[in-house]
């Protein structure tokens, strides 16, 4: 990323044969964290934090 200007990403570089693998990669982690995140902030543990920081859930 290019934390200093965001509008000009700066580009990965993959060794040859190594994109089909990142590009798996990528897809199972936003997969995952589209199942994982509506669980996290559902559950119990979640509930009973935001009450003690007081803030309506």
């Amino acid at each position: 990323n290019n934390f200093s200007n965001s509008y000009e990403p700066k580009a990965l570089k993959l060794p040859p044969g190594k994109d089909k693998v990142f590009q798996k990669d990528m897809k199972h982690l936003i997969s995952e964290t589209r199942r994982i995140f509506p669980e996290a902030f559902q559950s119990e543990d979640y509930a009973q934090k935001r009450e003690e920081t007081g803030k309506p859930g």
